[in-house]
């Protein structure tokens, strides 16, 4: 393999470079790919007819449950792979989440709320508000995320 090379002593460090770079693209794939911080989401609506509505939560360990608010039971509805919960950071972050102060309540209201070691914020609105995009698409990952 290296018989026509230049240089025979420089056939174990290419070999050795070849391996680590093999062992950490291999390795990549379940590390986070960004700088990550624990916390807990919780969403869903409150009001309507019968105000039994329930509350979802997630981790950031990719655990989503689901509460039944009259009952107060809860499960694990399902787990969300790590390159989702990645995705979920940086919606969290583009969304500047933690400065936002959206209050809009009505007969149904969506919300979010965030509890974290960095920040914690709750954000409230009904059909008719006027949502920032980036928001817009934190609430539709997180209902993505509901979906089995």
């Amino acid at each position: 393999m290296f018989k026509n090379s230049p240089n025979p002593k420089m056939k174990f460090p290419v070999l050795v470079l070849i391996s680590l770079v093999m062992i950490n693209c291999s390795s990549s794939k379940k590390s986070r790919a960004i700088e990550s911080y624990s916390f807990e989401i919780f969403f869903g609506n409150t009001g309507g007819f019968s105000n039994i509505n329930p509350i979802f939560s997630v981790k950031n360990n990719g655990d989503v449950f689901k509460k039944n608010n009259a009952t107060s039971d809860a499960f694990l509805l399902k787990k969300i792979e790590i390159p989702k919960i990645d995705s979920l950071y940086t919606l969290i972050a583009k969304s500047n989440f933690e400065n936002l102060k959206i209050n809009h309540i009505s007969n149904l209201t969506h919300y979010i709320e965030i509890k974290s070691e960095k920040f914690t914020n709750k954000i409230m609105w009904h059909e008719n508000s006027q949502l920032p995009d980036e928001a817009r698409k934190l609430h539709n990952f997180l209902l993505s995320a509901i979906k089995k």
